[in-house]
This record gives C-alpha cells, structure tokens and sequence, in this order.
C-alpha cells in the first residue's frame, strides 16, 4: 500500500509511513505497561490523537503554503456561466470517458483526483483530431478532467469505507469525522456498522441530487465566494480546525499538536514527501502492533513464525515482489527519461 501512494521517491514514502508508526507508538505500551517515547512529558503519555495529527498534515499546511503564495485570489469576472445545449452535446461523450475513468482510478487505494484529472486530459488530447485547440480552452479536454475528477472522489468511497484509506486531504477530514463519532472505516465496517456504511452510500445519491437543485441556479453566488479576500478565508479555517482539534479530548495539548503537525506538514510538502503514508500507517497501526505481539507470544518470541505460516509467508513474499516490480518500473522509467533529459540539453 505504501508503495502504491509512494509517487517517484519510493524512500521518502517509507520515510513517512516510518514517522507514522513513531507518532502511534508515543504513549503507553499497552502489553508491559511502560511510556515509551514520552521524554518525561506527563501529556504524552495518553498518545497523539489522530485527528489533531490529520487536521496538521492537512489543514494547516495547506493554510502555510497559501500564506507563502500570500492568498492570490484568480476571480475576475463571470460572464458565460450556463453551456448551450450544442455545447453539451460536443462534450457529453469527454464527460462520459473522464467520469468513467476518474471512477475507476478513484477506486485505487492512494490514488488521487488529480491524477485522474491529468490521465483524462491525456486521453482526450491523443484521442482529438485537432490537437491546437488544447492548452486553449478547449472544452473537450476541460469536461473530460473535472468529470474525472468528480468520478474519483465518489470512487474514492470505496477504499474509504473498505480499508480506511483516505485518496486526499477531502476524504482525510471525512475519515477523520467518523472516528471522532467512532466509526472506524475498514473491512469489518460494512459488518460492524452497516447502518451507517448504506446510509453513507444513500446519501451519496440524495447529495448529488440536491446540489444538482443547489448548484444550477446557485452558480454566480458560489463562484464568488472567492471574492473574499485571502486573510478572511484563512482566519476561518483556522478557527474550525482549532475547535475540531480541541473538541477531540477537550485538551489544548490537541491544538499545540495540531500546529506542529502543521509545521511538519508544511516541511513534507517542501520535501516532496507525500503525507498519505503517514497517515496510512496511523489507521493501520493499532491493528498490526497487538497482531505482532499475538504472533511473537504464540512462537516465544522467535521471528521465523512470520515465513513459517502460509499465510503470512505468501503476503511477505508479494509484499518482496512488488518492492522488486516498483523498482524495475521506475528504472525503466528513468533509463528512458536521460535520453529525452540530454536531447534537450
């Protein structure tokens, strides 16, 4: 699964998930008893939350790099808001593939909108006979990304709800409401909650049909949202993070958390580190540590019970091959780049 969210720099997502098992470990041990990793502070012995960590990464990170870009807003003016039907017609087959693949990659645990906005901006650029209008508005190749991009958040509810994967910072707050209400989303969910887990999908559809109600005529006053400026917007955020972060535990400790995780977010993303990893490793944490204690207490102590039963065997040996067929792919990947990188040059 890490490799899967690793991007180009297979190390750097290691390095993340890595962080991810330090943050879960602060606290106490839950099998000898002892505080481990607290450095002697009294607050870190109940752990790092989950959510003050997610709202970080996420929110607040994200309201750094927009101070860095000191808050542009790109609204002008809103002139043609509503398209022909001729125009719906020109672009119902785009809107067709870029909804199908956008749900199809969405589905992808890791994979995010963005990337199934840009793959179907590709297809429609190689598919077009007349390859000078992209890059100039052109609608085809508009449509076809912004209905992938609709199709992988609704895909994107599936490894949410299936295996607690978030694809993006959206999914990240959504997964982080449920488990403040305590739901925890993976494979037990549809089992162990399936009253909430249908009247998600149920509300799927009721909200796709209100914002169709919502949005039509609506569209001007949405579009200006954006008029507001930049330090209003920011100071709003900022206020409902700090709330949801404190409201957790009712602890200002939450918040302080919650601002450097902000800061480390901030550094990840400068660092090209992906942050999905991290929060990967958080979810799935508290599921493998009892796991291993249980498989280290039946064997008494000894390793090997890891490739000795089948089961586990055959998930250490995919995990291997799919760490050998990465690194192959991005040889290729990178063999095939130099000649391109040196004819520029």
């Amino acid at each position: 699964m890490v490799l899967s969210l690793a991007g180009r720099n297979m190390a750097k997502a290691l390095v993340s998930a890595l962080l991810g098992f330090a943050i879960f470990a602060v606290g106490i041990d839950e099998i000898s008893g002892m505080p481990r990793l607290t450095f002697g502070q009294d607050a870190l012995l109940a752990g790092i939350d989950f959510i003050p960590v997610l709202i970080g990464i996420y929110a607040i990170s994200e309201i750094f790099v927009n101070m860095e870009r000191r808050g542009q807003n790109v609204y002008e003016s809103i002139r043609k808001l509503y398209p022909s039907w001729q125009e719906i017609k020109y672009i119902s087959r785009s809107l067709l593939r870029g909804g199908s693949l956008g749900t199809m990659i969405g589905v992808v645990p890791g994979a995010s909108a963005a990337t199934a906005s840009f793959m179907a901006y590709e297809i429609e650029y190689r598919i077009a006979k007349d390859k000078s209008k992209f890059g100039k508005g052109e609608t085809r190749g508009i449509s076809s990304a912004e209905a992938a991009n609709n199709g992988a958040t609704g895909g994107a509810m599936v490894p949410l709800l299936t295996l607690g994967i978030p694809a993006d910072p959206a999914i990240a707050v959504l997964l982080g409401a449920m488990i403040i209400q305590g739901a925890q989303p993976g494979p037990l969910f549809f089992s162990d909650r399936p009253e909430l887990a249908w009247g998600i999908i149920a509300s799927l559809y009721i909200g796709n049909v209100l914002l169709l109600f919502l949005n039509v005529p609506l569209v001007g006053l949405w579009a200006r949202i954006v008029k507001i400026p930049y330090p209003i917007l920011a100071v709003s955020v900022l206020s409902i993070c700090v709330v949801g972060a404190y409201g957790v535990r009712n602890n200002m400790f939450d918040v302080w958390t919650m601002f450097a995780f902000g800061i480390i977010g901030y550094l990840m993303r400068k660092a090209a580190v992906p942050a999905e990893p991290l929060v990967l490793t958080m979810i799935l944490a508290p599921i493998m540590s009892p796991a291993l204690i249980q498989s280290l207490a039946m064997s008494g102590g000894d390793v090997s019970i890891f490739v000795t039963r089948p089961f586990s065997a055959a998930f250490l040996a995919l995990a291997v091959v799919l760490v050998f067929v990465n690194l192959r792919s991005r040889q290729k990947t990178r063999l095939q780049e130099e000649p391109a990188l040196e004819g520029k040059v």
